[in-house]
């Protein structure tokens, strides 16, 4: 009787759980279908906000200046692709012409014997934009400036070494090692005194260029 009993409860529960379980499969598919359409009502309104933004800026540019800025700043003509991506789902595409006209203007601005000592001077490598006959004393700013940056690194390592050896000239030591190390620090002080007047002299030089 018991055993009937406990069968007839497990009979009754059963229908319990297959409902709950149904509830449960329904609501989280409900919370899913909502989550994914606010995903989505978001990304549209994300890319109704970017379209505007980019409407507002390409309605406002001039081509021929972004152009010659693009130059002017050592940026290569694959600039002009990302200028038209940016563009192109506005009313104001970018005029490719003008673009160009302004390109080849800052050309002629940045591709000089003086912009080439400053990159070299600072380390930086040459962008090959500049055209020729530009590109001539570009290059050969360049490497002035490359050699000037050189010869202040050497400087620079020299200074480090002098001071290490005044530093050691402090200590009590004895006059032997004394007397080799002011002679290090004397040859030490001349070859940066070369170097100095090697960097003056490629300096006054290059300001007859």
């Amino acid at each position: 009787m018991v055993k009937r009993q406990s069968k007839t409860i497990r009979n009754l529960r059963q229908p319990s759980l297959a409902l709950t379980s149904f509830f449960i499969d329904a609501t989280s598919s409900r919370i899913r279908q909502t989550f994914f359409g606010l995903i989505f009502f978001l990304g549209l309104a994300g890319c109704a906000v970017t379209n505007q933004k980019h409407e507002a800026a390409c309605a406002h540019f001039d081509w021929f200046t972004v152009g010659r800025n693009d130059a002017s700043s050592g940026k290569s003509q694959k600039q002009l692709e990302e200028h038209r991506l940016y563009c192109q789902n506005t009313r104001y595409p970018i005029i490719e012409s003008l673009y160009l006209a302004g390109y080849n203007a800052g050309l002629v601005d940045y591709c000089t014997y003086a912009t080439g000592v400053g990159l070299g001077q600072q380390g930086q490598s040459l962008p090959q934009i500049c055209p020729e006959p530009l590109n001539s004393k570009f290059e050969f700013g360049h490497r002035i400036g490359t050699r000037i940056h050189d010869l202040n690194a050497q400087n620079e390592m020299l200074q480090s070494n002098i001071q290490e050896l005044i530093r050691q000239m402090t200590k009590k030591t004895n006059r032997q090692d004394f007397k080799t190390r002011q002679a290090q620090l004397e040859l030490l002080r001349k070859k940066r005194l070369e170097i100095d007047q090697e960097i003056s002299k490629i300096e006054k030089a290059s300001v007859s260029q």
